[in-house]
């Protein structure tokens, strides 16, 4: 399909097991989709975030935009959440049974 964009993580999850229903990426019934949606919540909010937080407030090319969408004005990373960031993540891979 010519000019389709997707660009948020589970609507392009859910748009191939559309296409692709087997072998299953979602799960294959209600306690399955729970528990992987569980996870993916839980890999975004405890995990992403904290990569987030690490990478916008450390790279250079974002001293001057230290959240997303700001409309234009300068916000200042803050070099003290990447430590907090860096904590977040290691308490997050420690602690979510994933790797």
């Amino acid at each position: 399909m010519t000019g389709l964009a997707i660009d948020e993580v589970m609507a392009i999850c859910r748009y191939l097991e559309e296409l692709h229903p087997a072998p299953s990426l979602l799960g294959r019934n209600a306690v399955e989709r729970a528990q992987i949606e569980s996870l993916q919540r839980k890999i975004e909010f405890d995990g992403m975030i904290a990569v987030s937080e690490i990478f916008r407030n450390q790279h250079e090319q974002f001293a001057l935009r230290g959240i997303p969408g700001g409309g234009g004005e300068s916000i200042e990373a803050i070099p003290q959440l990447i430590v907090r960031g860096k904590q977040t993540l290691s308490r997050f891979l420690l602690h979510s049974n994933l790797i």
